[in-house]
């Protein structure tokens, strides 16, 4: 290891933004169409079977999907879209999950005081000439 430096272990931060993004952005495709179902589902122009409460699984996420094939009667591309959502929001969740547990070692730089990084602070400034507020910092 240089001098200077030590090791800190982080969280994947790779793993952490991914998952989210992943999760929610399928999640909210699925709620949306979950949303549009329930609307529809008590209108008489529409010719499925499906009530109220058969969409409600699609508001959960990740395993409401799955639940929902057991209470929609879709098309088969319906379906199928409802799966891959479905595994889409599996997927992002292990991102997020894997995120968590999973941690990387970096070195940072240390420095002489024992402060690591930047450090900045806002000091009351007085002279004979003026008052004020002056920023001092150290790195």
């Amino acid at each position: 290891m240089p001098p200077g430096y030590a090791k800190r272990e982080r969280y994947n931060r790779a793993l952490l933004i991914s998952g989210p993004v992943v999760l929610g952005s399928l999640w909210a495709i699925t709620v949306a169409g979950g949303a549009a179902g329930v609307s529809g589902a008590n209108d008489s122009r529409f010719s499925d079977e499906n009530t109220v409460e058969d969409h409600i699984p699609l508001f959960i996420p990740a395993i409401g999907p799955f639940i929902a094939l057991g209470t929609l009667d879709t098309e088969p591309i319906v379906s199928a879209l409802i799966v891959t959502s479905g595994l889409g929001q599996a997927a992002g969740l292990g991102l997020l999950i894997g995120g968590l547990a999973a941690k990387n070692t970096v070195l940072v730089r240390t420095y002489d005081n024992g402060y690591e990084g930047f450090s900045m602070s806002l000091t009351p400034q007085v002279s004979p000439t003026q008052t004020g507020l002056g920023l001092t910092g150290a790195f």
